[in-house]
């Protein structure tokens, strides 16, 4: 990516986490390159409407039993530097709101390709539509094996 691009995606990182208060409306979100980022329990996000294509909707399972975001149809986002640029808003997240969740970039993104090409390829894409970015399977997706 560009320095110019990273500059804007950290302005825009940077200006949309300034407007989050105690607690998240529907109308606060964080953002990327290509659109919004929705993090919102289960029951909530089931009540979002009027999204764009681009869009993206995580599942805030952070204090679960095996602390969790799923990121619901990741098979969607196919640009790595995408897949970049949310994973750092989710890791910058965890910062700004901490909890037991604790996955590194690395693991996250190679997760997260694994999943998409098990969708391309038609397995099981009921499970790998989304990605569970759960602790349990940082170990798993740790070695950088996938260049970028």
């Amino acid at each position: 990516m560009k320095l110019k691009s990273r500059l804007v995606a950290c302005a825009l990182l940077i200006s949309s986490l300034g407007c989050y208060q105690n607690g998240i409306s529907d109308e606060d979100y964080l953002s990327y390159s290509r659109g919004k980022i929705f993090i919102r329990d289960s029951k909530d996000i089931e009540s979002l409407n009027d999204l764009d294509d681009f869009d993206i909707l995580v599942v805030d399972e952070r204090n679960s039993k095996d602390p969790n975001m799923k990121i619901v149809n990741s098979y969607k986002i196919t640009n790595k530097d995408d897949m970049i640029d949310i994973l750092n808003v989710l890791l910058k997240y965890e910062e700004e709101y901490p909890s037991n969740w604790d996955r590194s970039l690395i693991s996250m993104r190679n997760e997260w390709i694994y999943h998409d090409l098990s969708y391309y390829f038609n397995y099981e894409p009921d499970s790998s539509r989304d990605v569970d970015l759960n602790n349990a399977d940082e170990y798993r997706y740790q070695k950088k094996i996938i260049r970028r």
